[in-house]
C-alpha cells in the first residue's frame, strides 16, 4: 500500500490537493514461533489476510482496512509504523467479529507523501503475527529534444491490481505530476506525433532517486528493479527526434567554354515524390555560386554562373559542383549532391 499522486491533467500548487494513491501490498508471513506459525495452518485454515478498499485516495479521505480469515482470535492489536519515523504510532484493539473479519478505518493525510508504513497485526489468542508493508513510490514523465511546449500525453498500465491503466498528461519539458506504484511494473506510450509532426524516440533515461539514472530503449520499468524495494522517486524522460521523411538531391553535370558561363541543375525528390517550392543551394568547387528554388518536377536551375579562373581540361572536373537542400524542420530531412564540370578551350 502506498501513497501518491495521482496521474491528472490538472497541475496543482498546493500539495494539500495533491491526488495521492493508497494500496496495499500485503506480505504476510508468520514469524514468533512455533506455536504462532501453526495455530492457523494446524487447524486446516488459510492464511489470514488484510486488504484496502479501494485503490485511490486523497489527503482528507478515510481509507478502509479490513482484515479476513482471523477466525481463531476475537481480538486483534495493529499498529501503523511509519518511516521516517513519526514519533506518534497509529495503534488500534479491533475485535474480530463471528466470521472472523476485523475493519480499520484510516485517516490518510497530506503528509503521508513518500512515507514508508509497516503494518503490525498480533492475532491475541491465536499468537499469529502479520506484517504488512506498504509504501510510496512514484514515477513521473518528462521529454528531451522538443522545440517550444508542447502537450503531451502519456498513456500507462501497470500491475498493480487488475487492469489498472491511465494516462498522465503535461506540458513539454515536464516533468509531469507524479504516478505511485509499488514493486510493480510500468508499461508507458510517449505519443510519436504531436502537433501533426512526426517523432521518434531515441531512448528513454530513467532517474532515481536514491539510485542514479540509466538510459533504456524498454518502455517497461520497474520500480523495484532500480531500488530493491519499490520505494524510489524515479523520472522518466523521452528522448525525441524528429522522424523527418528522407530527400535525394542529384546533381547533374555541367559544361562551358573556358572563362564562360554555365548552367546548374539538380533535382529533389522524397521517394517518388518530386518536392517543389524548395530552395537548393549551389558551390563550384567550394565557393558560393547562389541558390534556386525547385519547380514542380523538383528541379531547381541556377543560369549565367561564372566559371572564371578555371583552366580548361580534357578532363571532366569530378564532384566539382555540390548542391545542397537544408531541409525543412519537422518535414523535410536535409541532403546533398554532387556532380562534374567539364571546361573546354574557349
Amino acid at each position: 500500500m502506498y501513497v501518491r499522486s495521482l496521474p491528472t491533467q490538472i497541475f496543482f500548487t498546493n500539495q494539500f490537493y495533491q491526488r495521492v494513491l493508497l494500496v496495499l501490498v500485503f506480505i504476510l508471513f508468520a514469524s514468533v514461533g512455533v506455536q504462532a506459525q501453526n495455530a492457523y495452518t494446524n487447524a486446516g485454515l488459510p492464511v489470514p489476510t488484510v486488504t484496502s478498499d479501494k485503490a485511490d485516495y486523497a489527503p482528507g479521505e478515510i481509507a478502509t482496512i479490513t482484515g479476513t480469515g482471523w477466525v481463531l482470535d476475537r481480538d486483534i492489536n495493529v499498529v501503523f509504523k511509519e518511516e521516517p519515523d513519526y514519533p506518534d504510532f497509529h495503534v488500534y484493539d479491533v475485535v474480530v467479529d463471528a466470521n472472523g473479519n476485523w475493519e480499520i478505518k484510516y485517516q490518510i493525510e497530506t503528509r503521508h507523501l513518500g512515507v514508508k508504513f509497516t503494518v503490525i497485526a498480533d492475532g491475541k489468542q491465536s499468537g499469529y503475527q502479520g506484517l504488512a508493508y506498504f509504501t510510496d513510490g512514484t514515477i513521473s514523465f518528462a521529454t528531451n529534444g522538443l522545440l517550444g511546449n508542447k502537450n503531451i500525453t502519456v498513456n500507462w498500465s501497470h500491475t498493480q491490481g487488475s487492469g489498472t491503466a491511465g494516462s498522465t498528461s503535461f506540458v513539454s519539458p515536464g516533468p509531469s505530476s507524479t504516478l505511485g506504484i509499488n514493486n510493480q511494473t510500468l508499461t508507458f506510450n510517449y505519443p510519436l506525433i504531436i502537433d501533426g509532426v512526426s517523432y521518434i524516440i531515441k531512448n528513454y533515461t530513467v532517474e532515481t532517486t536514491p539510485n542514479k539514472g540509466v538510459t533504456t530503449t524498454s518502455t517497461q520499468i520497474s520500480n523495484q528493479l532500480f531500488t530493491g524495494d519499490g520505494s524510489a522517486t524515479i523520472k522518466i524522460t523521452a528522448n525525441y527526434a524528429t522522424s523527418l521523411a528522407t530527400t535525394n538531391l542529384s546533381v547533374s553535370n555541367a559544361s562551358a567554354s573556358y572563362g564562360g558561363i554555365t548552367t546548374l541543375v539538380a533535382t529533389l525528390t522524397s521517394g517518388t515524390n518530386s518536392l517543389s517550392g524548395k530552395s537548393v543551394s549551389f558551390k563550384i568547387n567550394g565557393l558560393e555560386k547562389g541558390t534556386a528554388i525547385t519547380n514542380s518536377d523538383g528541379v531547381a536551375t541556377l543560369s549565367d554562373v561564372s566559371i572564371a579562373g578555371i583552366n580548361a581540361s580534357s578532363i571532366a572536373y569530378t564532384d566539382f559542383i555540390t548542391a545542397n537542400f537544408a531541409g525543412e524542420e519537422g518535414v523535410y530531412a536535409s541532403s546533398s549532391g554532387k556532380g562534374n564540370l567539364s571546361i573546354g578551350k574557349a
